[in-house]
């Protein structure tokens, strides 16, 4: 498996993640500015509406990339989904973590991790 297998799928796991929880801190926070000044209630819910739209968009990109991930190291990506999202507030911020920390060693490679390579160990 080459690294580019691995670092596409990662980066659309850190673009959906980041970009689920800045579209859903926004659309919670816009309504009280809106509130606050003096703009309309239908300015106000199309804004909402656009921010909770992108948040969509950028959860499907999360909730995919996780699979691919999983699928491409070697992990069941079913049980990565469900864990997930059964466990929604916490298991998205979770199987962010996990999955990233995980990939990242995939990336590093077995040098990287300082355990020998299957080759070295067959050939002492």
């Amino acid at each position: 498996m080459t690294n580019s297998d691995l670092a596409r799928p990662l980066k659309f796991l850190h673009w959906g993640f980041w970009g689920s929880v800045l579209s859903f801190a926004l659309a919670i926070g816009v309504d009280p500015l809106f509130a606050a000044s003096d703009a309309s209630a239908f300015l106000a819910s199309v804004v909402t509406n656009v921010l909770l739209a992108a948040f969509c968009v950028f959860a499907g990109f999360y909730w995919t990339a996780l699979c691919v991930l999983a699928r491409r190291i070697g992990q069941n990506w079913v049980i990565w989904l469900v864990a997930g999202l059964a466990t929604l507030a916490l298991g998205f911020i979770a199987t962010y973590l996990l999955m990233a920390r995980r990939v990242r060693r995939e990336l590093s490679g077995p040098a990287a991790r300082g355990t020998p390579s299957r080759s070295s160990r067959d050939s002492a």
